[in-house]
């Protein structure tokens, strides 16, 4: 018997078991036989065999991640070691490890979550054809209109909704920014900003790309180029460029979602949930990043007009553009 039943993990079913085993084997080059037995051993099984007599006696599934006590998911991880035939321990062949693949999530809740695995390698993948060059911005991300009547009052409110074509490559722009807090390290800067722009490249019709890059990258500049700014001193050549750089950036982001937007539209557009946060969000954070690169690199008057039609769409003001008026 074994001797770690306190982290015993119970499929729903063999197949939602072989459906994870297969993952395994993917991921780290293994048969599905081997990835069958490392599973088993993971869920708390001495082998396949035993597991599989626990499931057909009819076993209660689970108990899933979210369901455990910190010690027991903790217990579980300790175990996430997987060997071959030979006894050696595996690497990964690509991207995905364990914690990728989500071994002990509820079944519908990890189909899902591997199809967002899925969008990430389709994305990161450096094969991938640039297909959706021709694809127009209305593939990637519409503008809903609400006319709202609450308790009697009215108004009129705009939200941005990505298709699902749009969240896949959203999906896969999280991932690559996930350490986005390590940007200062060169290594990991080059390879977050070389991966943004061949999703740039691949999807030029989408806003979400350069509105992240003017983002992130415009979180980093901002107070630097402020201070600058307020004394009237000239940007060193570096940051100049990298001004320039993110102003054509926005520049063609805000275009691009305010392409989507009726020219007859007179409401706000607030950074409320609608799906991921971002869908609303990224369209007022690239108005105010893209507003001061544009004040950096002297186009005044533009980063003006960013900034105003952040203030006049979104009443929240969540970046303080008005102070940068």
């Amino acid at each position: 018997m074994p001797t770690h039943t306190s982290r015993r993990f119970t499929p729903a079913s063999m197949h939602d078991f072989t459906v994870v085993a297969r993952d395994i084997a993917d991921a780290y080059g293994l048969k599905l036989s081997r990835a069958q037995e490392n599973l088993a051993r993971i869920y708390g099984f001495e082998n396949f065999h035993e597991l599989r007599l626990h499931i057909e006696k009819g076993s209660a599934a689970g108990p899933y991640s979210g369901d455990v006590e910190l010690a027991t998911a903790v217990n579980r991880m300790q175990h996430w070691c997987l060997h071959d035939l030979s006894g050696y321990f595996c690497c990964p062949v690509g991207r995905r490890q364990l914690p990728d693949l989500e071994l002990f999530m509820r079944p519908d809740d990890r189909r899902a979550w591997m199809r967002f695995q899925d969008s990430i390698d389709r994305e990161l993948d450096p094969d991938l054809s640039s297909e959706a060059a021709t694809l127009s911005v209305d593939s990637y991300v519409s503008f809903v209109v609400d006319h709202i009547d609450q308790l009697g009052e009215k108004w009129i409110e705009g939200k941005f909704a990505q298709s699902q074509l749009g969240r896949q490559v959203w999906e896969a722009l999280m991932w690559i920014t996930k350490d986005e807090e390590d940007i200062s390290d060169p290594d990991e800067r080059s390879r977050m900003f070389d991966e943004l722009n061949r999703i740039m490249d691949n999807h030029p019709h989408n806003p979400y790309p350069g509105a992240l890059l003017v983002s992130i990258v415009g979180l980093r500049f901002a107070e630097s180029w402020g201070e600058m700014l307020d004394d009237e001193s000239d940007l060193p050549e570096a940051d100049m460029a990298c001004a320039l750089w993110l102003y054509e950036i926005a520049k063609k982001s805000i275009g691009l979602f305010q392409s989507t937007i009726p020219k007859t539209f007179r409401g706000t557009i607030e950074p409320k949930l609608v799906g991921h946060w971002i869908e609303n969000h990224s369209y007022h954070s690239v108005l105010h990043y893209g507003g001061i690169a544009a004040s950096a690199a002297g186009m005044n008057k533009e980063a003006k007009r960013w900034f105003r039609q952040s203030i006049k769409t979104c009443k929240q003001d969540p970046f303080g553009s008005r102070f940068w008026l």
